[in-house]
């Protein structure tokens, strides 16, 4: 796990996967997935818009707000990304592309200053989620215990601290782009309107929590 204000992107390799004529591109550090820690001390992301989970998917999608730096360090990954698939177009997509050709095809995760987030709900590879309750931190993972937590606005206002890890997926030869996917996650309890920020108020209980939930 590494902070996003300290990537070293020359650590990270690119591994091609093919099957059921599905294709993906699966980030490598080491011998693991990266997985990105999207948070420094004082720092926290909004949940804009509502959670909510089309019928028999195995994953829901949040958005979150950017701080100023973390926007700069994931639209430098974002660059990264079009540098690496040039280098490879060839065996990705068949044919030579130039990253001024890839760009007008590429499908960037950030909006707006803002982040698309894939949050899992089945399999081994289910997204943690942690809800800060008033009584004490909650830990589950899934649409069940994940939706108890959501009001009518969906978790609209949350705030949390997200652990992510990135992978490119590949449509045709026509359409790629940068997925990140939640691996850990803690949040505000949604409904309420949040007064204080509890993750600030005790920012060093909560970053040992965090770094507790990722070990």
């Amino acid at each position: 796990m590494t902070s996003y204000s300290s990537l070293d992107m020359n650590n990270w390799s690119l591994r091609l996967w093919c099957k059921n004529n599905r294709t993906a591109v699966y980030f490598t550090e080491g011998e693991k997935a990266p997985v990105v820690k999207l948070y420094e001390r004082g720092e926290t992301n909004k949940v804009l818009y509502s959670i909510t989970r089309e019928e028999g998917s195995g994953h829901v999608s949040a958005v979150v707000n950017l701080t100023p730096n973390q926007l700069e360090t994931l639209t430098k990954i974002d660059e990264w990304v079009l540098t690496q698939t040039s280098k490879n177009s060839r065996e990705w997509f068949g044919k030579t592309l130039t990253r001024q050709e890839l760009s007008l095809i590429y499908s960037s995760p950030i909006r707006n200053e803002s982040l698309r987030v894939k949050v899992s709900l089945e399999g081994k590879r289910a997204s943690d989620i942690t809800i800060l309750e008033d009584d004490g931190p909650q830990t589950g993972s899934g649409w069940g215990f994940l939706s108890k937590y959501l009001d009518e606005e969906g978790g609209r206002g949350a705030l949390g601290r997200l652990f992510i890890t990135p992978s490119i997926w590949i449509m045709g030869k026509n359409k790629f782009g940068l997925t990140w996917t939640v691996t850990h996650v803690a949040l505000t309890q949604a409904p309420r309107q949040v007064r204080k920020n509890p993750f600030l108020e005790d920012d060093d209980d909560t970053l040992t929590l965090m770094a507790q939930l990722a070990a």
